[in-house]
């Protein structure tokens, strides 16, 4: 099979939409013999999982460990959601594994999604690549996201918003409470999550024997400093503190970061390897500022808590006479509390993208007023 025939197999799968269940992505990998024994992240939250999953993975390997990457998203292609060692997944090996997979897929009464499938193509690649760690960003959701197929030694949930109600729930408490399935047993559970949430997270990981290091409580970000083109903190842990550095601008990110950092901690690696790794971290199409004139601002906010954060980082920056934002949406997403924000820009351009989830943009235009 080639990458061409590879990919039109899962786009096949497309079609079945979002399924919240575990149980595809496992028969998959017990029909591969799936047996990695290395150590194993799993990276959730409304905001800012996959900067946090990132970093963490620079900081692993630093620290001279061979790591697996799984993300979500793409921004260019789909390799790039499959790492390692900071390497997008060949078309061979990717074709390799789905041709491995279809026989099984095909003998399925209930096939898996496109997401199930991509999962289970992301774990058999970082086995057969002979990791040390894997490094998973959850979907969107937790208690039944596919990823949550393998056992967890760390969980990192950066924190709990308003996103994918329909799907979630329409609390911050049911919405926490879906999160907190990402939690293995037993595990460490690494959070910036604040109350409400904090709260519903705490109680599941009692409930589950795993400990819970908590933002505020167990660690600290103090003096952050943000600049368009770098964040600086430092993070108080374990009696330590140390200055960081990274250059994902917005101040929000130095939660993320430090519960990437504090994690890191908590695999082994030395302060000196975690220092480095989130110096080398980066995240394209996070308020990345494309030096024009006038100045572009890209960034992939998709929820309310997001946009508010990424406009008040615009707002913190000098010299700019008025923002202009150019948006689209998606039907699934709370676009008129998106909406609402953007009000606080001088002007709002609304367009769309290509795609059956992409929201027609007059309504953006009608909520704003553009």
């Amino acid at each position: 099979m080639d990458f061409e025939k590879a990919m039109a197999k899962l786009k096949s799968l497309e079609k079945l939409g979002m399924r919240f269940r575990i149980k595809n992505t496992r028969d998959l990998l017990n029909f591969c013999k799936y047996g990695f024994s290395g150590l194993t992240i799993h990276v959730g939250g409304t905001n800012g999982k996959g900067s946090a999953a990132n970093a963490l993975a620079e900081c692993l390997l630093a620290s001279g460990m061979s790591v697996g990457l799984y993300t979500s998203p793409e921004i260019f292609c789909i390799n790039e959601r499959i790492m390692v060692d900071g390497q997008m997944i060949s078309q061979k090996d990717f074709a390799d594994i789905v041709g491995r997979l279809t026989p099984f897929i095909d003998s399925m009464n209930d096939p898996p999604t496109f997401f199930e499938a991509l999962t289970a193509l992301a774990l058999l690649h970082f086995e057969r690549s002979g990791v040390d760690a894997v490094v998973l960003e959850a979907g969107m959701g937790g208690r039944l996201d596919s990823t949550n197929a393998v056992d967890a030694d760390h969980t990192i949930i950066t924190n709990i918003s308003l996103d994918h109600m329909q799907y979630l729930g329409h609390t911050i408490e049911e919405i926490a409470a879906q999160k907190a399935g990402l939690i293995t047993p037993g595990s460490n559970l690494i959070t910036a999550a604040s109350e409400p949430g904090l709260s519903v997270l705490c109680e599941y990981a009692k409930e589950s024997g795993s400990n819970v290091i908590s933002l505020g409580r167990d660690f600290y970000a103090r003096d952050v400093h943000s600049t368009p083109s770098s964040t600086r903190f430092t993070l108080v842990f374990d009696r330590v503190k140390k200055r960081l550095s990274s250059p994902m601008p917005g101040a929000f990110q130095a939660e993320n970061l430090c519960c990437a950092a504090v994690c890191a901690r908590l695999c082994g690696v030395g302060w000196d390897h975690i220092v480095e790794g989130i110096q080398r971290a980066q995240m394209p199409a996070r308020l990345e500022i494309s030096p024009n004139d006038p100045n572009v601002i890209v960034d992939c906010a998709h929820n309310p808590d997001g946009i508010e954060k990424s406009l008040l980082f615009i707002d913190s920056l000098t010299g700019y006479e008025r923002v202009i934002a150019v948006c689209a949406f998606s039907k699934d997403k709370d676009f008129v509390a998106m909406s609402q924000r953007l009000q606080k820009s001088a002007k709002v351009i609304a367009t769309s993208y290509p795609g059956p989830r992409s929201l027609n943009p007059q309504i953006i235009g009608e909520l704003t007023g553009a």
